[in-house]
């Protein structure tokens, strides 16, 4: 009975307008096997840790309930552990799993970097060694940590050549896995290609190779989107833009940057029109990177402003529901405004926007100073330049 309501709980997991019936079978399930591991833990442990990690997935998936769903992960954990210990030989892929998802949740909060980093090579090491004893062993999981401790990694300037390591190994895993089951992996396979393009595009010296893989990536995510919009629109927006970001940096190339972002834009714009849930960070920051580029033709100021204005109207009303999660992305924007009009010789408007991204930049400063004090100290010069600059102005006048 409780292997029915598990069953049934992931089935309904996979539509995410029954999540809560699926909540409700995977507790009933739970609750079923919290009993009988009561009765005969030899027999039921593995399956009630099994359960509760299933429960903290779905869980997860509310961006709410991190902490409920963290409790259920480390109730799994523990369980795992504790069978693990007693028979050596025991299958530790569920623990290997539930590391994974662990440290997929925490890495969420940048204070819990350590812990998830912790998570993830406790995961990978487990992986590791089912893979020595069994060449054939499936490699999906392994691959998926790879990428997630890449991930976590490339946060740190320090970690990149690490970073860079463990995306090309799940990158070798998943091509393998792609060539045999194309339809299974290929979203796996873009998501690495375009996670290690974003990586080398922030060394100046590894431009072209960040561009061969973001266009190894949109030749997927084309191919991906035609066969299901839905699905993969957004996928396909991203990688546009992280070409357009790309090419942006070339000036012989503005053009072809200035394309992609309009692509991405006509997206974004779509997925908005059809899904009032849709999350606009994306909408945003293309608004916002089309808005910098076009800053460098006067020609087309007020479109840019536009661009600007349109953009900051999202992040301030993604900033009043989520402070924490959209404040970089507000600062960002008020930053970029103010240093297009500098450049327009309008410092009066400049310093209106720098110093309102300076007060978001203090708040965010003092919370996660390693990630924001560079900004901040770089909008405070920008500001500066934009005092000054009115002061000569007035001289001048004078």
């Amino acid at each position: 009975m409780a292997g029915v309501l598990n069953n049934l709980g992931d089935l309904l997991a996979k539509d995410n307008a029954r999540w809560m019936d699926a909540e409700r079978y995977y507790r009933e399930a739970l609750a079923i096997y919290q009993k009988l591991a009561e009765k005969d833990p030899d027999s039921y442990q593995t399956v009630l840790a099994w359960a509760f990690s299933n429960l903290g997935t779905l869980i997860a998936k509310d961006s709410t309930r991190q902490v409920e769903a963290e409790k259920y992960y480390r109730e799994a954990l523990v369980i795992y552990r504790k069978l693990a210990k007693k028979d050596p030989g025991f299958n530790q892929t569920g623990q290997a799993r539930t590391l994974n998802n662990l440290g997929v949740l925490l890495a969420n909060d940048d204070a819990h970097w350590s812990e998830a980093e912790k998570y993830y090579r406790g995961a990978l090491a487990i992986y590791r060694k089912l893979t020595e004893k069994d060449p054939d062993f499936n490699q999906t999981e392994q691959a998926r940590t790879l990428n997630n401790l890449g991930l976590l990694l490339a946060n740190d300037r320090m970690h990149w050549p690490e970073a860079e390591k463990y995306y090309c190994e799940a990158l070798a895993i998943y091509r393998k896995l792609a060539e045999k089951d194309p339809d299974s992996y290929q979203s796996d396979l873009a998501r690495v290609l375009s996670n290690l393009g974003f990586l080398l595009a922030k060394d100046s010296t590894r431009q072209d190779e960040a561009e061969k893989y973001y266009r190894e990536v949109l030749v997927i995510g084309r191919e991906l989107a035609k066969e299901d919009p839905d699905s993969y629109q957004a996928n396909l927006a991203g990688v546009l833009n992280n070409l357009g970001d790309l090419l942006a940096k070339d000036n012989a190339r503005w053009m072809d940057a200035e394309r992609y972002y309009r692509e991405v834009l006509v997206i974004a714009r779509e997925l908005a029109r059809k899904d009032p849930d849709f999350d606009q960070t994306n909408l945003a920051g293309v608004l916002n990177n089309l808005g910098n580029l076009l800053v460098n033709n006067r020609m087309h100021q007020t479109e840019a402003e536009d661009l600007y204005r349109e953009a900051l109207v999202i992040a301030r009303k993604l900033a009043k529901k989520d402070v924490d999660s959209y404040h970089p992305l507000l600062a960002e924007i008020l930053k970029d405004w103010g240093a297009a009009y500098l450049k327009w010789r309008q410092p009066v408007q400049a310093e209106f926007y720098l110093k309102k991204a300076v007060e978001v930049l203090i708040s965010l400063t003092e919370k996660v100073p390693e990630r924001f004090l560079v900004d901040l100290k770089d909008s405070r010069r920008l500001l500066q330049e934009a005092i000054d600059a009115q002061q000569t102005g007035k001289k001048r006048a004078a």
